[in-house]
């Protein structure tokens, strides 16, 4: 795993300028275009509402699942836990949870250039075109500026095959096992 990352470092600041300038440009785009203009519209979507008051319940130290009796219950922990502390940051706003996905799915940048990049024999080109893919997916674009849980479990999925891929390319058996149990651990965030 550290050699990867060496080799990485390696090839950014020795001869590989071109393919390092054009991700640097696609991953502040994609910054860009997720933060740009997010507190102009109110909450989008059919269940953000209720993710939004339920969230807003747990900032306030009432830990609940249902926003009123006999509504359906809606149990994710840890995107409820990222949303309360995204009330607690920047305020019971409607646009406080989109600041959160955003900066999430602008994380998903990044962790989908480094899986691409150990996937595809640490080419850098392959790397940086499947960046600026998901860059411009609409549904990326669109789910990282509501107030939904895709992009959280996004997150979770994509850090939890990193993990995968770390263990596959480790050759110590128990840092294999080590990241493999981290990569179930993620799998369960990503449900929760």
């Amino acid at each position: 795993m550290t050699k990867s990352f060496l080799s990485l470092i390696r090839k950014l600041g020795n001869y590989q300028l071109t393919p390092v300038s054009f991700l640097i440009l696609v991953i502040l785009c994609g910054v860009f275009l997720r933060f740009s203009n997010l507190d102009e519209k109110g909450l989008d979507g059919s269940d953000t509402v209720y993710y939004t008051n339920i969230a807003k319940a747990w900032s306030d130290g009432d830990i609940t699942y249902r926003v009123a009796p006999g509504l359906f219950m809606y149990y994710r922990p840890v995107v409820f836990f990222f949303f309360a502390a995204a009330i607690k940051v920047f305020g019971y706003t409607d646009y406080s949870i989109k600041m959160v996905n955003a900066g999430v799915d602008s994380i998903n940048l990044l962790l989908m250039f480094v899986i691409c990049y150990l996937l595809s024999n640490r080419h850098l080109w392959q790397a940086c075109s499947a960046t600026l893919l998901y860059t411009f997916l609409p549904m990326a674009l669109h789910m990282s500026r509501v107030e939904l849980t895709h992009v959280i479990s996004s997150c979770m999925v994509l850090l939890s095959f990193l993990f995968f891929v770390f263990s596959f390319q480790s050759h110590d058996t128990w840092k294999s096992r080590f990241f493999l149990v981290l990569s179930g651990i993620f799998t369960g965030y990503a449900a929760l």
